[in-house]
């Protein structure tokens, strides 16, 4: 569904629409916060640095706001509730079974989007947009292999498996902050792509975003000084 909005409208669009995780995992999640007032400012600067950061979307793209459009934008919408209800979802199931081991589970996790995938191959075929050259890329092609299965091993399962760690150990709404690291990391390998500096609002984003974690970060902070001594 990403890769489809994605394809349709672009993706500064696709991803402020699915950068918007950390506010809704951290809405559903329904944490006990002990500075609910920096947790929502938090959120504020978060959505505030996200727009920033895709202003160049609603500028330069105006089918943004065509009707041909609304399909991509309705993936990118349900990309959004199907990883913040996996993301609550799974971290409350980790914790209600402390006998399954996140390690594990992440293998099982694996095992069931292979399964999943052989299932779903034949449909996105089906579905597939005219022209696209994934689908038809040839699985001979080695360097195809190689970035597929380095991305199924490193960004998928070991990420997988840190990440069932993290909403095991700690507030489903904190890990949810965390996952704006996310979106600096695109940005940073995007520069690094390119071979260019970073703008001065793209700078103001990215500290806007740091600091709407930080300030979650104080919000779900367990000790405070009473409780120490």
């Amino acid at each position: 569904m990403l890769v489809g909005s994605i394809q349709r409208i672009g993706i500064p669009i696709s991803s402020l629409i699915v950068g918007l995780i950390p506010v809704t995992v951290s809405i559903f999640s329904r944490d006990h916060l002990k500075r609910p007032g920096l947790f929502y400012w938090g959120l504020i600067s978060i959505v505030f640095g996200m727009g920033i950061l895709n202003r160049a979307a609603f500028l330069n793209e105006p089918a943004f706001w065509r009707v041909q459009s609304a399909v991509g934008i309705g993936l990118a919408v349900v990309c959004l509730f199907l990883w913040s209800y996996f993301a609550v979802s799974n971290a409350r199931f980790l914790k209600q079974h402390a006998h399954v081991h996140s390690e594990e589970w992440s293998s099982v996790l694996g095992l069931y989007t292979a399964i999943a995938t052989l299932v779903l191959d034949p449909l996105v075929r089906l579905c597939k947009i005219e022209g696209d050259e994934v689908i038809r890329l040839p699985f001979s092609n080695l360097k195809f292999l190689a970035c597929t299965a380095f991305l199924a091993l490193f960004s998928t399962f070991f990420a997988t498996r840190l990440w069932n760690r993290a909403s095991l150990v700690l507030p489903t709404g904190l890990v949810a902050q965390l996952i704006v690291s996310e979106t600096l990391f695109a940005l940073v390998y995007s520069f690094i792509y390119e071979k260019k500096f970073p703008q001065m609002g793209e700078w103001v984003a990215m500290a806007l975003v740091l600091g709407g974690v930080l300030l979650a970060i104080r919000a779900y902070q367990i000790f405070d000084s009473d409780e120490k001594r």
